[in-house]
């Protein structure tokens, strides 16, 4: 979508549109061990990333509005907890949202320029095992983390003639 990868792209649009879907991600692993020749398969997991776009000149001549809504970035992985990947990983998740509103305003008919604004959020988890010499029993190790941040992207799209444009973000 042009709010997300070049908000100068919203002024080749007139009226308003709405687009959403979603990537799949399946992700499959199998790890080997050349210590113990053990073969561990991570659980399998179907991620959804989804995404939401809406774009409008609310009547405008030259002015476009846009906002976005996606998940850029999400992953987990799931090992059993008697694997011997256990002292690295168990369990882990990545979850990722960027919040995308954007604004372009054409100069003129060779030239576009536009800004959005990025909201991103995330959150971490981590567990695994932790490898004890004075218990028979293992201990855990869990890390969380969220955090919240911001950004933004710019765009100019030239366009030199009829067939051709030229876009910069």
């Amino acid at each position: 979508s042009a709010v997300h990868y070049n908000p100068a792209g919203l002024t080749q649009l007139k009226g308003s549109y709405v687009s959403a879907g979603y990537a799949m991600e399946a992700p499959r692993f199998e790890v080997a061990s050349d210590a113990t020749g053990d073969t561990v398969q991570k659980q399998k997991q179907i991620f959804w990333l989804p995404h939401v776009y809406f774009v409008s000149d609310f009547k405008s001549k030259n002015l476009r509005f846009g906002f976005g809504a996606n998940s850029p970035y999400g992953l987990s992985t799931d090992w059993a907890d008697d694997s011997y990947a256990r002292f690295l990983s168990t369990e882990s998740n990545v979850n990722m949202a960027n919040f995308n509103p954007a604004v372009a305003y054409k100069v003129n008919d060779k030239i576009s320029l536009g800004a959005g604004l990025d909201y991103f959020t995330a959150r971490i988890s981590k567990h695994r095992r932790v490898f004890t010499t004075y218990s028979s029993t293992n201990g855990d190790f869990q890390l969380k983390g969220d955090d919240d941040a911001f950004g933004y992207n710019l765009g100019l799209l030239i366009q030199p003639s009829e067939k051709q444009r030229i876009g910069l973000s």
